[in-house]
């Protein structure tokens, strides 16, 4: 028997990334782990994100890719130097704060990109897809999962 408990947590986690990416106040967070982990696991991990994430550009028809701004490709250009400068995200030393400050703003670098690709794609009043009532379980997601409403990051 297969479980439809991940089906509806991938739901909840997609629907609100994309509304955070829709959000004017731009409150999209890449799903990364938090500082409970060490620095070269958060790392590998955002080098991780960013390999999934040029998976999915690879997709993209020059058609789509001509339409892109040089801001866009410049950003994009970004997420894969940095992908490629954290191959040895291993070396990061949790004690040094200059390689946590970096790989805060290597973060963020990657954050800004996917945001700058979502709003260019998408001008003017974002339509993010919503799921409609008959496709949530009673309660909705959030009572289904017991997640509550507030916005966290993680």
């Amino acid at each position: 028997m297969v479980s439809w408990w991940p089906h509806w947590r991938f739901l909840t986690w997609r629907t609100r990334n994309q509304e955070r990416l829709a959000a004017s106040e731009m409150s999209f967070e890449p799903l990364l782990p938090d500082d409970m982990f060490s620095l070269a696991e958060r790392g590998q991990s955002l080098r991780e994100w960013t390999l999934g994430f040029q998976e999915e550009l690879a997709g993209a028809d020059d058609d789509v890719r001509s339409g892109w701004s040089q801001a866009l490709k410049d950003a994009l250009s970004d997420v894969e130097a940095i992908s490629s400068g954290l191959a040895n995200a291993e070396d990061l030393d949790d004690d040094n704060a200059e390689d946590e400050a970096d790989l805060f703003a290597l973060a963020d670098h990657v954050r800004m990109a996917a945001l700058l690709l979502y709003t260019e794609q998408h001008p003017g009043n974002p339509d993010v897809e919503k799921p409609s009532d008959d496709q949530l379980p009673e309660g909705g997601l959030e009572g289904s999962l017991g997640v509550s409403s507030r916005t966290d990051t993680h």
